[in-house]
């Protein structure tokens, strides 16, 4: 993408401009221990300078939006979790109605999979709402892969809700037709934005990304749709964006520039 930066300030002056995102493999870097992933002080200054120059700055993650806000902490921000079904405002978080009747389920199948929580090989993310399971930090992943969906299977609680599959993961979410696609389209008609930006780096962003592109049906909206690879980086999401960032070091050399050519 960097070579591309000519084509990307073809858009910026479209005004009014957003930009959205992921968090991991997206602004901060895949960590062994995802209960404890650091944000690289950098994207947040830049993400904190573009929120005073944007119409929208909103990070929609896989995360609760409570966690979400707490790792960015910052003012004029909008916070999406829960792969698009929880939304903060005003300090308040919102789960989608929808979902809300799944909670049961989830905690049932939370308490069904207790064994996995205790695993070093496997990271145990329990967001309330959802559900995750990664296991990049597996010696033997397809063991544990495998290991994670027999377990999930024993459980009468899992008929209930959706799977979803990520790049060395699970995500267990309520089957609400409502994802990060939803959640982006809906940001873009309430900021009545012309054109944006979203970065994000897994299956669960391929919602968000194709949102852009359906986005760019109306002629006076322009979008771009970026993708942060990593080693991990499923191939056939590439097709699914316009450019691609090496690494969250080229995301943070894109916030970095940014903001001197709005």
């Amino acid at each position: 993408m960097l070579e591309h930066f000519n084509q990307l300030e073809s858009i910026l002056h479209n005004q009014p401009l957003g930009l959205i995102t992921d968090i991991d493999g997206t602004i901060a870097p895949i960590s062994s221990d995802l209960l404890h992933t650091v944000i690289p002080p950098e994207n947040l200054r830049a993400l904190a300078v573009l929120s005073q120059k944007l119409a929208l700055v909103a990070v929609v993650s896989g995360r609760g939006a409570a966690e979400v806000q707490r790792m960015i902490n910052i003012p004029n921000v909008k916070y999406v979790g829960h792969y698009g079904l929880e939304w903060s405002e005003n300090g308040h978080f919102t789960l989608h109605p929808a979902a809300v009747r799944y909670l049961p389920a989830v905690r049932g199948l939370v308490a069904d999979i207790e064994i996995l929580r205790h695993r070093d090989d496997i990271v145990f993310q329990d967001k309330g709402a959802t559900l995750s399971l990664h296991f990049h930090r597996s010696r033997e992943p397809e063991a544990t892969e495998q290991l994670i969906l027999e377990t999930l299977h024993r459980s009468p609680h899992i008929a209930g809700l959706r799977v979803l599959v990520e790049k060395t993961g699970f995500g267990i979410v309520p089957p609400v037709d409502y994802n990060k696609g939803d959640a982006i389209a809906a940001l873009i008609k309430e900021h009545r934005l012309r054109s944006a930006i979203f970065l994000g780096d897994d299956t669960g962003d391929v919602p968000g990304f194709r949102a852009i592109r359906a986005s760019r049906l109306n002629p006076d909206f322009a979008g771009l749709s970026l993708l942060v690879t990593g080693k991990d980086t499923p191939p056939e999401i590439i097709q699914e964006v316009d450019y691609t960032l090496n690494g969250v070091s080229e995301t943070t050399t894109l916030l970095q520039w940014l903001p001197d050519h709005i």
